[in-house]
């Protein structure tokens, strides 16, 4: 399986989709003729096999596609229809909604609602036509198994009630999960929040610096204020947040990428107080200063409990 990374001028992933080629020189083909086709909102790609890099380029010499065979046709087509089914900006392209409609005989707003078109690679899965952003939606359109496994029971822990409580949560199905999580505590008056839970990764990078620590005091300045708005706008809204792409970096050069899910809690059910937190990602093995990165973030505003999810 192969991952395929579209970014712009600034280095900002702007999509990405995944793919099977069987042959040694199929993947490259198979990325330059994608990043082709929307390289007007991308201006280059890195294609990785599972945690390796295999290639890096920005802004490519155009590639020639009209004559390859019809197997890689296909699984480009594929690939692209899974593309502009997300929620990457990468959908904005022109280039890409007309290569769809031109090959694939479908319209781009069919690509975006056919669960078919995502059946290639491990993308979120497509929402029905017409489905609104409700909870439930939302949590479906979690890529990582163990973060939508974990939001469906925060969801259900709700009971009849906007968020539920950290005593609502159930220690089993947090425990299988144990090394993803983080959680804080918010103080409404100070609109502070304070390092209340820690998973393996947590610890292991800030060791006993997070749990009862306030966040100005985990992060640098420039981090703590991107951290906080993303923080408090799930605690204030109240609502569902989730990141995607780089979440942060290491060691001052090191990128990781994956998903970040950060779940409102309220000890009475409707003031949020408190945020489950959770981030799935490959583990890398270098270490070093860690420091956050928050984008193609999504958000999913709670109902109150009299209009149900």
């Amino acid at each position: 399986m192969y991952r395929l990374y579209l970014k712009n001028g600034s280095g900002t992933i702007v999509g990405r989709t995944d793919f099977d080629a069987e042959e040694k020189e199929q993947p490259l083909i198979i990325a330059a003729a994608i990043f082709d086709d929307c390289s007007d909102i991308a201006s280059g790609y890195e294609l990785w096999s599972q945690d390796e890099m295999v290639l890096s380029l920005s802004r490519p010499s155009p590639s020639q596609t009209a004559d390859l065979p019809v197997r890689q046709q296909q699984l480009i087509l594929a690939a692209e229809m899974a593309l502009y089914g997300g929620d990457w900006m990468i959908k904005e392209s022109i280039k890409l909604a007309e290569k769809i409609e031109r090959h694939g005989g479908r319209s781009a707003d069919e690509c975006r609602t056919d669960p078919s078109m995502d059946s290639v690679s491990w993308h979120r899965p497509a929402l029905p036509a017409g489905s609104a952003n409700t909870v439930g939606s939302f949590i479906a359109g979690i890529e990582s198994p163990a973060l939508r496994d974990l939001a469906k029971h925060w969801s259900e822990a709700r009971g009849g009630k906007p968020m539920p409580s950290w005593s609502d949560l159930s220690s089993s199905a947090l425990s299988p999960h144990l090394k993803l999580l983080w959680g804080y505590h918010f103080d409404r008056r100070k609109s502070e929040f304070t390092g209340r839970l820690a998973g393996t990764h947590i610890k292991r990078w800030l060791g006993p610096n997070f749990c009862n620590v306030k966040l100005s005091d985990i992060h640098p300045p420039h981090i703590v204020m991107e951290a906080h708005a993303f923080l408090a706008k799930v605690v204030t809204t109240p609502g569902v947040g989730l990141c995607s792409g780089r979440l942060f970096t290491i060691g001052g050069g090191h990128t990781v990428t994956g998903e970040r899910l950060a779940l409102p809690l309220a000890t009475d059910g409707t003031s949020a107080d408190g945020i489950l937190g959770a981030s799935d990602y490959i583990y890398p093995s270098v270490s070093g200063l860690v420091e956050l990165i928050h984008e193609n973030i999504r958000w999913c505003a709670l109902p109150d409990s009299s209009s149900g999810s």
